[in-house]
């Protein structure tokens, strides 16, 4: 049976929006661009008695301000499979009694408690760490000899210091290193996010473990059993079967090796458009410690092909955003902020297609580069210079003429419910953006496979949907065969180890399970995929 030790402090709590936050408060930073506790201490050190100011601003955040600490994403995860498997576990930190030079005299033992009761993680039922596994120590070899009077198995810290000590017991060592730091120490084990040490322990979720957990979490759905389902997203996907109801499970994608927040902007999507009846899931429970959003199932078909009745929902659907988007857009504008990876310049367009150009230049594989260097960039490189030269290229599209957008819509993240009705799913990257994306998107999107005819019934559509931004059609001309560009560096993501993982995770593998000839077959088709996808859009008329 396991028995895992784990840090405390920059491990299970994390500081990096509190440090700058309480700095700021104090004076003792200017301005918002010290995003992390590592960016403020940097700056302080720079400063004349930087040290002393550091080890002041450290008893003020982990004493006075500890309860506004953040937890690290995915560590509640770990915590309710840790319990579902009777492991045992334990907290042991090395944590002095009072911050260094804090005049109020703050308990920094008794604020950490108290944090960790906010959090749900101290407790006296199963599904917590009772107080009596919880240890304080107040040196570093205090704390490594209660490791080993503790007998445990596993010790998960970020500091490999404590890891490498020549005192340290023969356990595993697990290193929670979030900000990638390097390391050649080979007796360790590294990992960039809890996901990473739950799926290194424990593989993953079962079906019975979804159902236990539902059950004690969610105890008014009444869950009797839960159904994986293998989608083409991101997410992974449960089908959630009570005695009354059925419900959809998202479980999503890793916030430490992908910051965007999708559960927070697709559950609020849910919310506002299911409350105008637009025809979209309804958002049932939202469990941000977790990751978790639970939302009403749909029983429908999958579309198989874009006809003129699914077009025409797109047109209604697209024209209400519109609609709403006009009318109320300064109340929007608080509510909704922009789409993942939003284009409302061309100057972004391009970063963001270079930024992807980039990350698949140090791939090992010759079969890519041969694409990308022999293909892609002899196209893409003419093109981003003449689009350079357009007026629009440099500003922002302004607020009144962006719309509210989906980001990922079309046939793909729908269902058909009735002959006539369908419902619009997947609203991760929802948010604010320039209608020439959406358009494109739709417009290029592999999962869609649209005829010329449908793809030209759609712009005509755009064109006259959005006729009072005068530079639209123009913006549309310039951008269209661009964002066909980004779509084929998308459909090459596989290639990218954290994009795989995103992938897999979605489909319930791991890349040791599901085999490297199988991955290298996934990465293969979706070559083939971009391959076609320049094809095309080098064939579009000019």
């Amino acid at each position: 049976m396991f028995r895992i030790g784990i840090d405390f402090d920059n491990t299970i709590a994390c500081y990096d929006r509190l440090f700058p936050k309480v700095a700021t408060e104090l004076g003792l930073i200017a301005d918002e661009k010290y995003s992390s506790k590592n960016n403020v201490k940097q700056h302080l050190l720079t400063q004349e008695a930087g040290d002393l100011t550091w080890q002041k601003l450290q008893g003020k955040v982990y004493g006075k301000y500890m309860l506004k600490a953040d937890i690290f994403h995915g560590f509640y995860e770990f915590l309710c499979l840790s319990k579902l498997r009777g492991v045992n576990l334990f907290i042991v930190s090395h944590k002095s009694e009072f911050g260094h030079f804090d005049e109020e005299k703050f308990s920094l033992r008794k604020q950490a408690l108290k944090w960790l009761q906010k959090q749900e993680i101290l407790g006296c039922d199963k599904w917590s760490i009772t107080e009596s596994n919880i240890f304080f120590e107040s040196t570093r070899k205090d704390k490594i000899d209660r490791i080993k009077s503790l007998q445990c198995t596993h010790f998960i810290d970020d500091l490999p210091i404590v890891l490498t000590d020549s005192g340290f017991p023969n356990i595993q060592k697990l290193w929670f290193n979030p900000s990638a730091r390097s390391l050649t120490e080979q007796s360790i084990n590294e990992f960039q996010s809890w996901r990473q040490i739950t799926n290194y322990l424990y593989n993953s979720w079962t079906d019975k473990d979804i159902v236990q957990l539902s059950q004690h979490k969610f105890p008014d759905l009444n869950v009797q059993q839960a159904l994986i389902q293998k989608g083409q997203g991101n997410s992974k996907i449960y089908k959630l079967l009570s005695d009354r109801k059925k419900y959809i499970l998202k479980i999503y994608p890793d916030r430490q090796r992908d910051p965007r927040p999708r559960l927070e902007t697709e559950s609020l999507a849910y919310q506002k458009l299911f409350s105008q009846q637009y025809p979209v899931p309804e958002c049932i429970i939202v469990d941000n410690r977790l990751g978790w959003g639970i939302y009403s199932w749909i029983d429908g078909q999958i579309i198989e092909q874009v006809d003129r009745v699914f077009l025409k929902n797109v047109f209604d659907f697209v024209r209400r955003l519109f609609k709403d988007s006009r009318s109320n857009v300064e109340n929007l504008s608080h509510v909704f902020s922009q789409a993942s990876e939003a284009c409302i310049s061309g100057r972004e367009l391009i970063r963001q297609i270079e930024a992807r150009r980039k990350k698949l230049a140090v791939v090992d594989s010759n079969r890519l580069q041969t694409f990308l260097t022999e293909h892609f960039d002899p196209y893409f490189q003419p093109l981003s210079t003449k689009v350079k030269s357009k007026h629009f290229f440099e500003e922002p599209l302004p607020q009144p003429l962006q719309i509210l957008s989906p980001a990922d819509f079309g046939s793909h993240n729908a269902i058909k419910i009735q002959e006539k009705q369908f419902i619009f799913l997947d609203f991760e990257y929802f948010g604010w953006d320039d209608p020439v994306k959406l358009v494109s998107d739709l417009y290029w999107h592999p999962a869609m496979n649209l005829s010329q005819n449908v793809k030209n019934e759609w712009l005509d559509f755009a064109k006259n949907l959005f006729i009072d931004d005068d530079d639209f059609q123009e913006r549309l001309d310039a951008y269209l065969p661009l964002y066909g560009l980004r779509w084929c560096l998308i459909l090459l993501n596989e290639f990218r180890t954290d994009k795989l993982q995103h992938r897999l995770h979605a489909q319930g593998y791991s890349s040791e399970s599901k085999g490297v000839q199988d991955i290298a077959k996934l990465q293969q088709r979706q070559l083939n995929k971009a391959k076609k996808l320049l094809t095309m859009i080098q064939e579009m008329p000019s």
